[in-house]
């Protein structure tokens, strides 16, 4: 595994998900007072978000940047959209009504995004294999939902120490969890 990479792809994640709540917490604010002020910074927010979603996404994700910018893309839309109705609406009970709904699409479209787009089998690097179990390190993959970390799973076959396998993850409710080897990924 790439180290560098992975702690590249948690900046990306972090600034990306620190200036998202900071644009929600700016459209509170400005819900609150009002100001041309805060407006200026939730623009100046916005431009640096879409410059990092652009250039962090492109230079630090391969092969799942299009799946990464259409996240991060359509988060970024519906808090604008959010932030829009609340400092349009004038009644309390509205915005609160709209917030709901608005939070529905947010859960709505995190569920769709994960339900379509998410992956089932993912890669890891085997660390200890024989023809029963293996241990396999998997990195930080936002799309299948599961953690980085040295998991053991099953396998029909030993593989040598440091081969790249995909691994079948396997999904319940709320808990996902890597349980078989399915072969050799084809990605070296």
């Amino acid at each position: 595994m790439n180290i560098a990479n992975t702690v590249n792809k948690r900046i990306v994640f972090a600034i990306l998900e620190v200036l998202l709540v900071a644009m929600v917490l700016m459209g509170l604010f400005r819900f609150q007072a009002g100001t041309a002020f805060l407006l200026f910074n939730e623009v100046i927010l916005s431009i640096f978000y879409l410059a990092v979603l652009a250039f962090g996404i492109a230079r630090v994700f391969n092969k799942d940047k299009t799946a990464f910018a259409i996240l991060f893309g359509v988060l970024f839309l519906i808090i604008q959209f959010s932030v829009f109705v609340v400092f349009a609406t004038e009644n309390m009970l509205n915005v609160f009504q709209s917030m709901l709904v608005l939070m529905a699409s947010l859960f709505g479209f995190v569920f769709f995004f994960r339900a379509f787009i998410g992956k089932r089998p993912v890669v890891g690097r085997v660390i200890l294999s024989d023809k029963e179990n293996a241990a396999v390190e998997i990195p930080f993959d936002i799309f299948s939902g599961i953690k980085e970390g040295k998991y053991v799973v099953a396998t029909n076959k030993p593989y040598k120490k440091g081969e790249l396998v995909e691994v079948h993850v396997s999904r319940k409710f709320f808990k996902k969890e890597p349980v078989a080897v399915i072969g050799k990924a084809k990605e070296q």
